[in-house]
């Protein structure tokens, strides 16, 4: 007998489902056949097999199934189901607190992490169980961050100048000193500099800034970070690279050389550090209406903002925020993404891949030769 069973689920999951067709992932011995969950927003997949799953329970006693006794059993009680039933301890409340805990026991360093990306990411880190060192020069935007997020004890505020190393050192330091460890370093800190693409009109001056944060930032961060997660044998470093290290535009050469920089590190400290257990990736978002970007376009309303984005998205429908690079960032920086390194996560919608120039000439071609076909 199959049957799929769905129940409501909360936190941005529209339903969560129990699939009897992908019984073969099947948890071990003493779990009957449920299978871990499927991790993922939208939908979420729980195989079981109720012929195995009846078999398996009616076999064991109530007090082998979750005696406090039993470590296995009790880590297993909140998913145990009675045969053709939803799972009577796997409510809502229960899901949001599995996926609450994605970073638990971890410890993060967020660069830039007082606004934008850098600020959601914090919040959704410190929400999935993690302890977070908010690092940046805007000190009373990270101290007003972090006492908004919680107490000390979970998210702590540090001054941090990334072109500086003690800056940078301290940090990271900060972080094994008040939480034990460091997990995961997100060098996110950035700057756009001069919006001007002309290399003729491109100012020196900038050009050697938006390289000393963007770039000798980023390898301070990493520097440090490795400092400590070599003698660990384990850690995850994340930057926040641009679809700018993919595509080439009419916009600022620093800008665009810093990304592509940023990405070469990454490779190159993969192949470097995987020896030692530790994980590098990079994330390139698309026009995120963050401060930075609306700074450097001059339009200070969010809500235009994206809209202009919006407007030369190739996905239509869904408008990219700084929530959804968070969430990237808790993929990389969680154990779902264990075996994840040396890549760079394009977070764009598919524009990266598009090239609509031809088809525009070819559209305006047409629609002057056949007007009748507009």
């Amino acid at each position: 007998m199959r049957r799929t069973l769905a129940f409501t689920c909360e936190d941005d999951f529209t339903h969560c489902t129990q699939d009897e067709d992908h019984g073969s992932r099947r948890a071990g011995p003493g779990v009957g056949a449920i299978g871990k969950p499927y991790r993922g927003r939208q939908r979420r997949m729980m195989p079981y097999n109720e012929d195995s799953l009846s078999a398996s329970f009616e076999s064991m006693s109530v007090e082998t199934q979750f005696s406090d006794s039993s470590n296995e059993a009790n880590i297993y009680a909140p998913y145990a189901m009675s045969y053709g039933q939803p799972p009577q301890n796997l409510s809502s409340s229960t899901d949001e607190e599995y996926e609450r805990f994605r970073l638990a026991g971890k410890v993060a360093l967020i660069t830039g992490g007082a606004s934008g990306i850098g600020a959601c990411t914090a919040k959704l880190f410190v929400k999935h169980g993690a302890k977070v060192i908010v690092a940046d020069v805007q000190d009373q935007l990270g101290r007003s961050l972090c006492q908004e997020i919680g107490p000390a004890e979970t998210v702590f505020h540090v001054h941090c100048d990334v072109t500086c190393d003690s800056d940078v050192q301290n940090a990271v330091d900060t972080a094994i000193s008040k939480y034990g460890k460091l997990d995961i370093m997100f060098s996110n800190a950035g700057v756009h500099g001069e919006m001007e693409s002309r290399i003729i009109l491109s100012d020196n001056t900038n050009f050697k800034r938006v390289f000393d944060v963007n770039v000798y930032g980023a390898f301070l961060a990493a520097k440090h970070a490795a400092r400590v997660m070599i003698p660990a044998k384990t850690g995850c470093i994340i930057f926040t690279s641009s679809v700018a290290s993919v595509v080439s535009e009419e916009i600022s050469h620093a800008y665009v050389a810093s990304k592509h920089a940023v990405v070469g590190l990454a490779n190159n400290l993969c192949v470097e550090l995987g020896q030692y257990g530790i994980r590098v990736n990079c994330i390139s978002p698309f026009g995120v209406a963050t401060p930075m970007l609306q700074k450097g376009l001059g339009i200070m309303e969010k809500r235009k903002v994206e809209e202009l984005v919006s407007s030369a998205a190739n996905l239509k429908g869904a408008v990219l925020e700084a929530e959804d690079i968070a969430e990237a960032a808790l993929y990389l920086g969680s154990d779902d993404s264990k075996y994840v390194s040396g890549i760079n996560l394009v977070v764009d919608g598919g524009y990266s891949i598009t090239n609509p120039s031809a088809g525009m000439v070819f559209k305006s071609h047409l629609s002057s030769t056949h007007p009748s076909q507009n």
